[in-house]
């Protein structure tokens, strides 16, 4: 069975759109990850390779390019993404 991702529904002759579960965790995901990666990115006091920061900051930016176009998928993965290069960065001491 295949299960739409949005569903349109009537209501006393009005339509509506009704999001998907996973549409509903994706903006509860992004919600907590990108606060916590923008944080994490101002307390950054020191980077080896500024291209690296450039990089996180470009994610995060794509975060919300995409939630502006309402691309859930995309605006997570890119808040992921950066996400992982911060985790990268301090692994390997490329940030701090």
């Amino acid at each position: 069975m295949v299960v739409p991702l949005i569903i349109v529904n009537t209501v006393k002759n009005k339509s509506f759109i009704t999001m998907s579960q996973t549409e509903v965790n994706l903006q509860k995901e992004i919600a907590i990850w990108l606060p916590r990666v923008e944080t994490a990115v101002k307390k950054i006091k020191h980077s080896k390779d500024p291209d690296f920061l450039k990089n996180i900051e470009a994610y995060i930016q794509d975060t919300y390019h995409f939630l502006k176009q309402k691309d859930l998928i995309k605006a997570f993965e890119a808040v992921i993404w950066a996400w992982a290069w911060l985790e990268i960065g301090k692994d390997k001491n490329i940030i701090k």
